[in-house]
């Protein structure tokens, strides 16, 4: 199908009701996100929502970021090509080239929250757990995306204090970036700011949606744990961290507590697994409304019969889950329209 197709395409599903449409065209993005033309895509459905703002919310949303589109995005690759190469201080000097025209004052104006959210997903967490009902409209540029890099280079640059600032900044741009949080955990720990590590791991719990991030995080906490010497915790958080994802680090640590500390590893049933997280306060396994989420934003794919955007929300679900049944009824979702399609 050709650009314009496509466009035209997207355009005759507009309802005109924002709420439901930049969700609509988010849908869209995620649909088209393997095309070929998924640049051009993203570029004419963001004019599409700028269209879509009242007057007064198209002057705030022209000036969060004033600056050449081109030249922002020059700017990005360059900065990543200076970081991929470990040349951090060219990649902090280029950033810094761009953080001064980002205004972090937006989100006190208007009616909506301007956010760099990294996926469709991460805008239903958002409204859905996060802010209930709270309206969302995308920045020009992943904001959060820019002050992350910049956090990464001044760490590896021995600069934690601004990293943390840089991580902070990031996350006011996107609340619920787990990726962030867990960067800025570590920043935390290093600092033993223990405190504050412990509300972002339970955090990062919470808004997960990815099991490796959700492994990585009871794997920190076991290290934490371990120092603290309250070995019972630590053992079961890295034995959460290896079933989530089979994870050698963790393995070697409890073969290290058992030979070290003399203390058996008996894996716990998932009753006593609970009840040991339950009196740390520490969530167990994957946030059960972040799955109820992805099945119900499938399921309401599915019945609008948007075949992309409801695999793209049950692989998450069959990722968290790893229920077959999940699997199947896409894959037979997926045959039944493409029978359709045939039949036409």
């Amino acid at each position: 199908m050709k650009f314009e197709d496509i466009m035209d395409k997207i355009r005759l599903g507009l309802t005109g009701e924002v709420e439901k449409d930049v969700i609509y065209i988010m849908q869209k993005n995620a649909e088209y996100r393997k095309s070929p033309f998924a640049e051009m895509i993203n570029k004419e459905t963001g004019k599409m929502i700028y269209d879509m703002l009242p007057d007064e919310e198209k002057v705030l949303f022209g000036q969060v970021l004033q600056d050449d589109n081109g030249e922002v995005k020059e700017k990005i690759k360059n900065a990543e090509k200076e970081i991929f190469d470990g040349n951090y201080a060219e990649a902090v000097r280029i950033i810094e080239t761009i953080i001064p025209n980002i205004r972090d004052d937006v989100q006190d104006e208007g009616r909506f929250d301007y956010l760099s959210l990294n996926n469709l997903f991460e805008m239903y967490i958002y409204t859905e757990i996060y802010k209930k009902g709270r309206l969302v409209k995308p920045t020009k540029f992943n904001f959060a995306y820019i002050y992350k890099l910049y956090g990464f280079s001044l760490f590896k640059l021995s600069k934690d204090d601004k990293a943390r600032e840089a991580y902070e900044k990031a996350l006011f741009w996107n609340p619920i970036g787990v990726d962030l949080m867990l960067d800025l955990s570590q920043i935390m720990y290093m600092a033993k700011q223990y405190k504050n590590f412990i509300e972002l791991s339970k955090k990062c719990l919470k808004y997960s949606y990815e099991i490796n991030q959700i492994s990585l995080c009871y794997y920190n906490l076991g290290k934490y744990y371990s120092e603290k010497e309250n070995y019972n915790l630590a053992v079961n958080m890295y034995i959460l961290s290896h079933y989530f994802k089979p994870n050698k680090a963790a393995f070697k640590k409890l073969e290290k507590i058992s030979a070290e500390k003399e203390i058996s590893i008996n894996p716990p049933s998932v009753e006593e697994m609970k009840e040991i997280c339950d009196r740390a306060d520490i969530q167990m396994g994957v946030n059960p409304d972040i799955v109820k989420l992805a099945a119900g934003a499938g399921t309401n794919a599915k019945k609008n019969g948007n075949i992309e955007a409801a695999k793209y929300f049950y692989d998450i679900l069959f990722s968290l889950t790893g229920d077959k049944s999940v699997f199947d009824a896409v894959f037979d979702f997926m045959r039944h329209i493409k029978n359709d399609s045939n039949d036409n």
